[in-house]
C-alpha cells in the first residue's frame, strides 16, 4: 500500500503564537524503503522546517506509537522519547 493513500495524523500537535509544531511521520523525502523518519515539523507562514527525532519506523509502527499507552509498552517509551524532542522544539 502506498503512503499517499494513508491519512497520517501527527503524534503531537501544538500551535504557539501562529507557529504550528507537530511530531509526524516524515514522508517528505520518501524513498522506496518502508522505514521513514519521525520528525518534529515546525510550520510558520507556510514554510516548514523538519527536526529529526532519531526514530525511523514503518507506517504500522508509527500508528502503534501514536496510539501507545502504558508504562511498560516499548512503543509508549518511544512515544515519550519523541515527546521530549517535541517539547524541546516547543520551548
Amino acid at each position: 500500500m502506498s503512503t499517499e493513500k494513508r491519512k497520517i495524523e501527527p503524534i503531537f500537535i501544538d500551535v504557539i503564537d501562529g507557529v504550528t509544531v507537530s511530531a509526524i511521520w516524515n514522508i517528505k523525502n520518501q524513498s522506496k524503503k518502508e522505514f521513514q523518519p519521525v520528525s518534529v515539523r515546525v510550520t510558520f507562514s507556510r514554510e516548514r522546517w523538519y527536526y529529526p527525532t532519531g526514530y525511523r519506523v514503518t507506517y504500522e509502527d508509527y500508528e502503534a506509537i501514536r496510539n501507545a499507552t502504558g508504562a511498560k509498552n516499548p512503543r509508549a517509551k518511544a512515544r515519550a522519547a519523541i515527546k521530549e524532542h517535541f517539547d524541546d522544539v516547543c520551548v
